[in-house]
């Protein structure tokens, strides 16, 4: 991986996570208060897509770099 796309996704994965932590700040005291088990359902999901963006992100990683990278990180996983 050339230093531009590590750069890139660098600062892919750190906004957003960034965006996951502002998101549980302002949702996890609105989850603990709420009554209404459809919007606490809603508070608790909230944080998932950036979430979900970053494992996008890893295997993104993961598939564009080389075979002895990819086989690393599958048997990291598979550990």
């Amino acid at each position: 991986m050339t230093r531009n796309t590590k750069l890139g996704y660098e600062v892919r994965v750190i906004v957003a996570m960034s965006i996951y932590v502002i998101i549980m700040m302002i949702v996890w005291p609105l989850a603990r208060g709420e009554a209404n088990l459809w919007l606490k359902s809603l508070y608790a999901l909230a944080p998932v897509p950036p979430m979900l963006y970053v494992v996008w992100l890893m295997a993104q990683r993961i598939l564009r770099s080389d075979e002895l990278e990819q086989r690393t990180h599958m048997i990291g996983l598979g550990v």
